[in-house]
């Protein structure tokens, strides 16, 4: 779907690519290895402010700074002998920001302006919430500087009264890049009304396990916080890096809990991605996709995943074929699928647990667009929540929004 569309993050997935076919195509190689240098220079510049030393673990930072000092942060080494269980593992702070919603600033910087309108109508600029649609929980995540100052302008396009919006900034992030940023001072003076938690609580690294920790973490905080539970309707993960195409009024209007043709739907992947509207079993995919290859190095097949099944209670010894699928690390989500997996996590004998215990052992790559989704497909009754499509590919609820590749 177009409004978790996410233009930072396209993946350099490239360099996996079998060697033989890069010394065939030699000529067409070289701009891929200028661009790869490019980019690894651009990451190793002062300009960044990402360390190592000095991390903080945020929490809540009130306006005149104050700062909860956490772990510094190490390399990401995940492996289920080192596994904590860093769902829920982190204290919640006591108060959410105050609501400064009045705050304006006269000064030159837009980023930094508040404007509290929501749609431009003028009911909304008094702050007026949208009770009768979907109430939506966004999820921030940023990693450096440059996706911190991107994320001031998110910020502000899905900010009102109605909203809970989570904040997770990496742990490689030092503290003084977050405090001196335009998006701090937008979340501190410019919530417009909006229940806003902010933390760093995982240090996450490209392809590993690591790069789920800041969804599932916003999962158990929705779920478990009782500033939070059960006040919010649709789950949405962002990076810093996106603009939403929809504003919040709409996005409420899709998922009415009544009326809105998103209801009772989870979403695990878009329209813009190669895998569609649906997640896509990976044994569908050519054989020579560098995606298909990864996942497919088990002679024994799919693999077999042994768990006890406490949703119904009965807790009885279950085994099941976990097939791959992928989707997008960017979903909109239930609130009974997030309570699921923030649950099944705290599990370790559990279908999620066992199979996030599979993939830190086979050390696959890109967990992050397979362990929801290959979680949603298999697990019931969430799986009778996926989008409903017809022939011709477009979602059935909503002709309009069909796959684009």
């Amino acid at each position: 779907m177009s409004f978790r569309s996410n233009i930072g993050t396209t993946r350099t997935t490239r360099r996996y690519y079998r060697k033989n076919r890069c010394i065939a195509f030699s000529s067409s190689c070289i701009p891929f290895v200028l661009c790869f240098l490019m980019i690894f220079w651009i990451k190793n510049t002062p300009q960044t402010s990402v360390t190592s030393m000095g991390v903080v673990a945020l929490g809540h930072i009130g306006v005149n700074g104050e700062i909860d000092i956490g772990d510094e942060a190490g390399a990401d080494t995940t492996t289920l002998s080192t596994l904590e269980s860093t769902v829920g593992s982190r204290r919640i702070p006591p108060t959410p920001p105050p609501d400064t919603s009045s705050y304006i600033n006269n000064g030159e910087d837009e980023v930094t302006s508040c404007d509290c309108r929501w749609g431009g109508g003028e009911e909304d600029a008094e702050g007026v919430s949208n009770s009768e649609g979907a109430r939506l929980a966004y999820l921030i995540t940023v990693h450096n500087k440059q996706s911190i100052d991107n994320a001031a302008y998110l910020f502000q396009s899905i900010r009102h009264p109605s909203t809970i919006i989570l904040l997770h900034i990496d742990t490689k992030v030092s503290k003084d890049t977050y405090l001196s940023s335009a998006l701090r001072e937008e979340v501190e003076r410019c919530s417009c009304g909006a229940s806003v938690h902010v933390d760093s609580v995982h240090n996450c690294q490209w392809g590993r396990w690591s790069m789920n920790g800041p969804t599932h973490w916003a999962m158990d905080v929705l779920t478990s916080d009782d500033r939070f539970r059960g006040k919010w309707d649709v789950f949405i993960n962002l990076s810093g890096d996106t603009m939403p195409v929809y504003q919040p009024s709409v996005m409420s209007e899709l998922f009415h809990p009544s009326t809105g043709p998103l209801r009772n739907t989870n979403f695990v992947t878009s329209s813009s991605c190669e895998t569609g509207l649906l997640p896509t079993n990976v044994h569908i995919f050519p054989h020579w996709w560098h995606k298909w290859e990864h996942y497919n190095t088990n002679p024994d097949g799919d693999p077999v995943i042994s768990y006890i099944d406490d949703d119904d209670n009965d807790g009885d010894a279950k085994e099941i074929t976990m097939v791959t699928h992928f989707g997008s690390q960017w979903m909109a989500l239930l609130p009974d699928f997030v309570e699921y997996v923030a649950k099944s996590l705290k599990n370790p004998n559990s279908l999620a647990s066992r199979y996030r215990d599979f993939l830190i052992n086979a050390r696959k790559l890109m967990t992050d667009e397979t362990f929801i989704p290959t979680l949603l497909v298999h697990a019931y009754p969430y799986n009778e929540t996926l989008p409903v499509l017809k022939e011709d590919g477009s979602l059935d609820a909503m002709p309009s929004m069909k796959a684009i590749r």
